[in-house]
């Protein structure tokens, strides 16, 4: 049963994945909500697999009390609620080790079926249309930041703002190009692309102090994105290939259970 609570589940993601990457146009996903489905792929090995570890533990260690050879738990282990407090614990680590894992993800946006040369067309219309500017250091890292004329306000350096952030928070060093600007307003975010060419995906991660340009940005790439029709996707038949021969090992499986129990029955 443990094979199948790890299979049916996985299948069931690949056919999600498969479904995503077939679509018409590109589809953007919020990382809380790509992660939650890593975390439905799994959640068949950590809603039962641990409690199994847990049982096989259990029985050992009552082995080992009935031949005299327990040494670890001695006392603890006789009680029934020690080894029912593990299981609350377990099951605690993993809630909070799920909604940190959540958590974790609200910087980042997943966008299935695009082209990441399409993508790098897009997106800098994306951000003219806004009336924004971005700066590029090196092939991943941008930095996007309102005019300065369209707020009114005195542009300020961007290397008290960017090494005042995203330096300190351990992130990078100071691509040279800004600090040699003083175009960049105060209103900005810097976005790490990572782009995945085998399987028409980018990951967009996201960091600064003004969420509003996310927002209005992801907003407006949400729009361009509808108008651009996806060709065939040779992710969607590799996840859809998957998931059929994960719910084809589930389905024997089950046979094969049956059909013992119903010999077993027989005899």
């Amino acid at each position: 049963m443990i094979l199948l609570a790890f299979l049916v589940p996985l299948a069931i993601y690949s056919l999600l994945l498969a479904r995503l990457n077939r679509n018409a146009h590109p589809v953007m996903v919020p990382g809380p909500w790509d992660c939650a489905g890593v975390l439905l792929a799994a959640s068949g090995v950590l809603l039962l697999g641990g409690p199994e570890v847990l049982i096989w533990l259990h029985d050992r260690w009552r082995l080992a009390a009935l031949l005299g050879r327990t040494h670890v738990f001695q006392h603890w282990g006789e009680s029934w609620y020690f080894w029912e407090s593990l299981w609350i614990a377990y099951f605690i680590v993993l809630a909070a080790g799920s909604a940190f894992a959540l958590w974790c993800q609200r910087r980042k946006t997943s966008i299935y079926n695009i082209n990441p040369a399409t993508f790098a067309e897009v997106f800098p219309q994306v951000v003219d249309q806004l009336e924004m500017e971005s700066l590029r250091s090196g092939r991943r890292l941008l930095l996007i930041f309102r005019r300065a004329e369209d707020k009114g306000v005195r542009p300020v350096s961007m290397t008290a703002e960017y090494a005042g952030t995203y330096v300190r928070e351990g992130r990078r060093p100071l691509p040279p190009e800004v600090c040699e600007t003083e175009r960049v307003h105060q209103d900005w975010v810097a976005l790490e692309l990572d782009a995945f060419p085998a399987l028409n995906h980018v990951t967009l991660r996201w960091e600064g102090r003004h969420p509003s340009i996310r927002r209005e940005v992801e907003t407006k790439l949400a729009e361009a994105l509808a108008k651009i029709w996806t060709h065939d996707n040779p992710a969607s038949g590799w996840f859809m290939s998957i998931a059929l021969c994960l719910f084809s090992v589930t389905f024997l499986t089950l046979m094969g259970m049956v059909t013992l129990r119903i010999l077993a029955l027989w005899r």
